[in-house]
């Protein structure tokens, strides 16, 4: 599907500093506030971002 390639590109970087099961959720997070598209995340503020993904 069309968020395939970018799902694989965040968790490629999350992976490495969580497990796999903390990026599924910091995945779904993103997913959730319609932020796993690259314009989202150019505009997204980093106190969000890191909101979105704290699960990790």
């Amino acid at each position: 599907g069309p968020g395939e390639g970018i799902e694989i590109a965040i968790g490629a970087v999350l992976i490495q500093q969580t497990n796999w099961h903390n990026v599924e959720k910091a995945i779904e997070h993103l997913k959730e506030a319609g932020c796993l598209n690259v314009e989202c995340l150019k505009k997204i503020s980093l106190e969000k971002l890191e909101k979105l993904i704290q699960s990790i």
